[in-house]
């Protein structure tokens, strides 16, 4: 339907039935003396206790404790800002109700970039152009469109305290982490564990200086996880993109990242952080994802995916798994994060 167009299809909203039932539930506590409303952040469960809070005056707490994800899957916990703002508004007066955010904040947030817009997307020969003789064909730059979205990037991360950059050490990713780079006063970190390289072809990690020698690269080639150099296809992908999460997550307690990939990379380690499958998705150039977690050993909620609101262009460009080369599969499964 028009109106829930791009909504999550396990976030069910209510039926006209199920409004009325609402709003009857909030005729049944009109007259109790409400000490404090929760929540699940599921969309039906937030619709449901609206009426509620209006006739007590209390705000909704969004409680994730009381969320459910029945059958053995993984739990998707919507974000808070899916749930009232993006034009999906339950009504003009919800946002009024509606805690944000937890009580308490994150203690890690990871943010997922994917590289802006390629050059090679409009010009497939943009290798035998005088500026780029030489260049590696497989190591393809930004496109002057690429270039204005990591600027947009960078506004973006502008007022954000980032403890660290992480990026394929691909030129495009490279470009895209610059303007964020530069805007947080943080070095680019190449991280080869976020690299990417489908369809079985044996990997080209760039040389660090071959990428552009006047951004702030640490050249010193340490990687958190350096993979193993084989053909790689879908489930090696995999394998491989858990592996560096894995390391990550005991090199990294705290704090806020920014890694900026390559679209099977991005998808990939979303899928890693959150282990599970489930969800599956396309992601666009320049779009940012965004994971947080609210415990040292807690899960990984996924608070935003594939936002392009801060790009001029909006959505472009999007890749996911079902637009793989022909002969290719996806193999992935599910025990690949046992």
């Amino acid at each position: 339907m028009p109106q829930f167009y791009g909504m999550n299809n396990k976030n069910t909203p209510l039926s006209s039935t199920g409004e009325q039932q609402a709003d009857q539930i909030g005729q049944y506590f009109a007259n109790i003396a409400i000490s404090k409303i929760y929540s699940s952040p599921f969309r039906r469960c937030i619709q449901t206790a609206a009426p509620t809070a209006r006739v007590s005056g209390k705000q909704i707490n969004c409680e994730n404790g009381i969320i459910e994800w029945l059958y053995g899957k993984l739990p998707l916990i919507p974000g808070y800002m899916d749930v009232v703002i993006k034009g999906m508004n339950i009504d003009g007066e919800l946002s009024q109700y509606l805690e944000l955010k937890p009580e308490s904040e994150p203690i890690m947030t990871i943010y997922i970039v994917r590289h802006g817009h390629r050059l090679d997307y409009e010009n497939k020969e943009w290798h035998q152009m005088p500026q780029f003789y030489g260049m590696n064909n497989k190591n393809t730059p930004l496109s002057s469109t690429g270039e204005q979205q990591a600027d947009q990037i960078g506004q973006y991360f502008a007022n954000i305290a980032i403890s660290k950059i992480y990026s394929s050490p691909f030129r495009r990713c490279i470009q895209t982490a610059a303007p964020t780079a530069r805007v947080s006063g943080k070095q680019i970190n190449c991280e080869n564990g976020i690299i990417e390289w489908l369809y079985g072809k044996l990997p080209l990690i760039p040389g660090y200086m071959d990428v552009v020698s006047d951004y702030p690269i640490k050249v010193d080639g340490e990687s958190l996880y350096d993979p193993e150099k084989i053909p790689e296809f879908v489930d090696v992908l995999y394998k491989r993109t858990f592996q560096f999460v894995q390391v990550f997550e005991n090199e990294q307690k705290k704090g806020t990242f920014v890694l900026f990939t390559h679209a099977a990379t991005v998808i990939a380690l979303i899928h890693s952080f959150l282990r599970s499958l489930e969800k599956q998705f396309e992601i666009a150039v320049g779009s940012v994802s965004k994971l947080v977690k609210y415990e040292v050993d807690g899960a990984w909620v996924l608070e935003t995916l594939n936002s392009c609101d801060h790009l001029d262009t909006g959505a472009q460009w999007a890749w996911g798994f079902d637009r793989l080369k022909e002969g290719m599969v996806y193999n992935a499964t599910q025990d690949i994060f046992d």
